[in-house]
């Protein structure tokens, strides 16, 4: 299990942490969460990933105006990008469980509320 966050304030890793401790402690021996930031990857990387880590955990958080954290700019790029990009087909992930889990604060509007998790 590969469990990735995407942050500004901290609030997205500290939650990628929890979870994977909660995961650790009540499912020992059947999954073994690996924890790192989103900018240590490209959207091909989770198509590579070996057979153990194909269950996908994205914490991502919301800045100002509904825009991704800085550092999962480029990986977002590539999502929104993935349905015109010869590199990805339909099934491009399909032996692949992405779970995207958004943040975002009661400042925000509903337009703009998690919207980097709505558009991945």
């Amino acid at each position: 299990m590969l469990v990735l966050y995407a942050t500004t304030m901290g609030r997205s890793e500290q939650l990628a942490e929890e979870a994977s401790a909660f995961i650790r402690q009540n499912y020992s021996g059947v999954y073994n969460p690996i924890v790192e930031p989103l900018n240590k990857f490209e959207l091909e990387d989770l198509a590579e990933l070996p057979s153990e880590l194909k269950n996908v955990f994205i914490f991502i958080s919301t800045c100002q105006d509904g825009t991704p954290p800085e550092m999962a700019q480029s990986f977002y790029d590539q999502t929104r990008e993935s349905s015109v990009d010869h590199r990805f087909g339909k099934y491009f992930l399909q032996d692949r469980n992405v779970h995207v889990i958004g943040l975002g604060g009661k400042a925000y509007s509903v337009k703009f509320f998690c919207t980097p998790a709505k558009n991945m």
